[in-house]
């Protein structure tokens, strides 16, 4: 199914003139932060054909509606093998530290945080939800784009 996805991906980008240059992995279990296996070898699948690609881990800890705060923690391929960048998105800077990662919108964290508590999460589909229920876009996500513009025009 794995092989599927990917060629369903690929064909999708090239189709719409786009790259695919990372993937994004959330473990099922709170506690779980690292990038298991399986999306090592997803995100080695995208490195092959972009050496600058990103696996970007979802921290479900820190996922809060209450508290909001940068929950992704980016791996880059290093030594051979997936390493995680714990100091990306740091606060700390100093002449030996550089932040290979910031956020464009800062006001991002609170815009997730409200959608955490707006359950738009329910609105977002993937490969595999799509191939159990074809209606189900897992390409666009449309609903969620909506109901982001929609949050954060309540917001400014």
């Amino acid at each position: 199914m794995l092989e599927v996805g990917l060629q369903q991906i690929d064909i999708y980008a090239n189709q719409n003139k786009l790259n695919v240059v990372g993937y994004y992995h959330a473990n099922e279990r709170i506690d779980d932060n690292k990038l298991p296996p399986f999306g090592q070898k997803i995100a080695s699948k995208i490195f092959e054909k972009f050496n600058d690609a990103i696996a970007l881990v979802v921290q479900n800890t820190k996922l809060s509606p209450e508290k909001p705060e940068i929950a992704i923690v980016p791996y880059l391929f290093k030594e051979n093998q997936w390493r995680p960048d714990n100091k990306a998105f740091s606060q700390i800077r100093d002449s030996t530290f550089s932040c290979s990662f910031t956020l464009d919108n800062m006001e991002s964290t609170d815009l997730v945080s409200s959608s955490i508590r707006n359950k738009h999460f329910e609105h977002l589909y993937d490969f595999d939800e799509h191939l159990e229920n074809i209606e189900l876009d897992w390409l666009n996500n449309t609903k969620v784009v909506e109901l982001a513009l929609e949050q954060d025009s309540k917001t400014q």
